[in-house]
């Protein structure tokens, strides 16, 4: 894998959360939907999952600023600025699938929005979205899932885990809500959460899916 150039053209603020968007100086990089990358400045850098369609001419990059050596570089960025990225890697990518149910939440939505995206394009899956924010005003990408959802290109589950909005559901979700939907024997599910998180969901469906991927921390 090579390090690429990328020039920043945009970024976007949700919150604790920025969206960056990358254009490439020369070469673009060949994904999945579903891949990360390494982002660096050429001294430090970190793995960051890609939110953008495989087909788009930029990359896109939702990233929570937690006060990291790296976060904290980027913070200081600005439109115009450079960044290295390097990859693609991960076994979390779409793979033709035609039943999904995607669940994260925070940054963890970044890589169900590139294989959400793709499959819009694509038109080649059935998708539930599970989405949790702990705060309406920082979740990035919501007014875009809602727009799928109207015009019925995805089913879009959202919850509000930190406040209670009227008109959205409050709470996490629990594997019990992913039963709820019926017979889900032909389903791939993609978990993007905590390890805590994963291994209560990958227990209780597990076997009852015809595949269980995950992108797990902590």
């Amino acid at each position: 894998m090579e390090d690429l150039t990328y020039s920043i053209s945009a970024i976007n603020s949700i919150g604790h959360y920025r969206i960056f968007k990358l254009m490439p100086k020369d070469k673009a990089l060949e994904y999945k939907a579903g891949h990360f990358v390494m982002l660096n400045n050429g001294q430090i850098g970190r793995p960051y999952s890609i939110a953008s369609a495989p087909s788009w001419p930029y990359l896109e990059f939702v990233i929570h600023l937690i006060g990291g050596q790296f976060t904290s570089y980027l913070e200081k960025v600005k439109v115009g600025d450079e960044l290295k990225v390097k990859g693609p890697a991960g076994h979390f990518t779409y793979n033709d699938e035609e039943r999904l149910i995607l669940i994260g939440g925070g940054a963890g939505i970044a890589p169900l929005m590139s294989i959400t995206r793709h499959v819009i394009e694509e038109k080649k899956a059935k998708v539930d979205l599970f989405y949790s924010s702990r705060y309406l005003h920082e979740a990035p990408y919501l007014s875009e899932l809602m727009s799928y959802a109207k015009a019925g290109l995805i089913n879009l589950h959202f919850t509000v885990t930190r406040e209670e909005i009227g008109g959205f559901r409050h709470g996490r979700f629990s594997p019990e809500d992913i039963l709820k939907l019926g017979d889900i024997s032909d389903a791939t599910v993609f978990l993007c959460g905590n390890m805590a998180m994963a291994k209560a969901f990958k227990e209780s469906l597990e076997g009852k899916v015809a595949d269980f991927k995950v992108e797990a921390w902590g």
